[in-house]
């Protein structure tokens, strides 16, 4: 009884926002085209923020004060105790087929006229173009449900909440280290161009705030909103980059996903890597082009680890607090990253097995577990990733022709234009002393291999060229624990261009 009074006063409370903010001022019909602008940007090491799927961008010169017009308001807890590893197999599948067409898509977009250091943040754009397909037509769905390789919106739903619980959790240990992912996700209607609807279904509303977690506002997003919205929402225990929206036309709708992730060595091993870096002479050589510069490195033992070996690339992983970092280095130093990045996103490397005799009993074994030792420097990337509507077109061909968000807003002056017009993602990323620290923003709108084997007792990697890393997370998979993990960051250096 208790949860039904409940539910019946948040929907009265829904319903009463609804009411005040379908009598906005700014309700006026505009003769004009809709348009959905996208961007997403991304971040880096130990900490990661990003903003997805926005589908409009604009800019207020204006200074501006006083609270936003709110539809719906999450009040989340995103510091948890319990680490959340469990998710089902059908979402697995849509969420690593995802993130390898999206990967792929962004990356090579990135490297259209000169291969450069950048990264993906995966869990917030994942989550976005969920939730453009939700607030949308029917058509713009099945494209969403498509791209993930879901078959009903219920599997979306449940892919949505299992990635959230698992990616989407941070929690602290008895060190004070933060370690997991923190998301945020809004739905911006701009109530200059759009009216909202008088009929907007109750289950959409609570889908969007109890399943997607996302805040909905009858507003304009600008850097200034977004920003306000932000400081008042995100973690006080985790920082995030000011973000600085484009200038641009507003548009119809704007979804906006940020995703911090983070997570840390232990302080002792931190406070070691520390001196190492003020020393100034703990250096190590670094080839990309014809140039070799010094940089620094973190030099770290994995006891148990994995030698990935592909047809030409070798890879290994070393552990922070409760994330994996990946790094697979070409074996030629002249090649680029994105040679081999199609068989690292598909899996196309093995385990290097290797035999040995027990000095004991004289018989021969077999392992793929070693002792590596592992060399990375250290690095950092800031980039500004744009597909446009020509990029997106072949993987959205509904939600970037028309049908955005008409769950949310009014059937009328050609609504149907609202479409999927481009994406941004901003991102910093750094790899330190401290671990890996990552920011992204979403927005959605209108020759050397580098080591030397010594198998099967030890082995060494270093990392003295351009590679690819990536931080994963390891989970079950209805309840089995058989090396399965999810990618929530993925990136290459080409150039380490470390600063502190």
């Amino acid at each position: 009884m208790m949860f039904e009074k409940r539910l019946k006063k948040r929907i009265q409370q829904i319903d009463k926002n609804l009411d005040s903010m379908v009598k906005n001022p700014y309700q006026k019909k505009n003769r004009f085209p809709f348009w959905a602008k996208v961007s997403i940007p991304i971040c880096s090491v130990a900490l990661s923020t990003a903003i997805a799927l926005a589908i409009v961008i604009p800019s207020i010169s204006s200074n501006r004060s006083g609270s936003l017009n709110q539809i719906t308001k999450l009040a989340p807890n995103r510091i948890v105790e319990v680490d959340t590893k469990e998710v089902s197999l059908s979402t697995y599948n849509s969420y690593q087929a995802f993130a390898r067409k999206y990967c792929s898509l962004v990356l090579a977009n990135n490297n259209k006229d000169e291969e450069k250091s950048s990264g993906v943040s995966i869990p917030d754009a994942y989550i976005s173009f969920a939730v453009a397909g939700l607030i949308s037509d029917s058509n713009c769905l099945r494209d969403v449900l498509s791209y993930y390789e879901l078959s009903t919106l219920d599997d979306l739903k449940i892919a949505i909440k299992e990635i959230s619980s698992v990616l989407g959790n941070i929690s602290k240990d008895r060190q004070g280290r933060l370690s997991g992912g923190y998301n945020l996700n809004s739905v911006w209607l701009n109530p200059k161009r759009v009216e909202l609807s008088k009929k907007i279904d109750q289950q959409l509303l609570r889908d969007l705030e109890d399943i997607f977690d996302a805040d909905i506002f009858y507003d304009e997003l600008t850097s200034q909103t977004a920003n306000q919205y932000i400081k008042s929402s995100s973690l006080s225990d985790v920082p995030f980059n000011e973000i600085n929206l484009p200038d641009s036309d507003s548009s119809a709708i704007d979804l906006m996903s940020l995703y911090h992730c983070v997570d840390s060595f232990d302080n002792s091993l931190a406070k070691t890597y520390k001196e190492q870096y003020k020393s100034g002479n703990h250096k190590m050589p670094f080839c990309f082009g014809n140039t070799i510069t010094e940089v620094d490195y973190i030099e770290k033992t994995e006891e148990g680890v994995y030698l990935y070996e592909g047809d030409t690339f070798y890879g290994t992983s070393i552990s922070l607090n409760k994330l994996l970092i990946d790094f697979y280095l070409p074996n030629d130093e002249k090649s680029a990253p994105s040679s081999i990045l199609d068989d690292v996103l598909a899996g196309n490397y093995h385990n290097k097995q290797a035999s040995y005799i027990d000095e004991q009993t004289g018989e021969e074994h077999q392992t793929a577990r070693y002792e590596g030792n592992i060399k990375v420097p250290y690095f950092f990337i800031k980039n500004n990733v744009t597909l446009d509507r020509d990029d997106l077109t072949s993987s959205f061909p509904n939600l970037t022709s028309g049908g955005m968000g008409l769950n949310l807003i009014e059937n009328a002056n050609n609504n149907n234009d609202v479409h999927l017009e481009w994406f941004r993602q901003f991102s910093t990323m750094r790899f330190n002393y401290d671990g890996f620290y990552s920011s992204s923003v979403s927005v959605n709108s209108s020759g050397s291999q580098g080591g030397y084997w010594n198998l099967p007792g030890k082995f060494e990697l270093t990392l003295n060229h351009p590679f690819i890393f990536e931080l994963k997370k390891n989970v079950t998979v209805d309840g089995a624990a058989m090396n399965y993990s999810l990618p929530m960051v993925i990136g290459e250096i080409v150039n380490p261009n470390y600063i502190d």
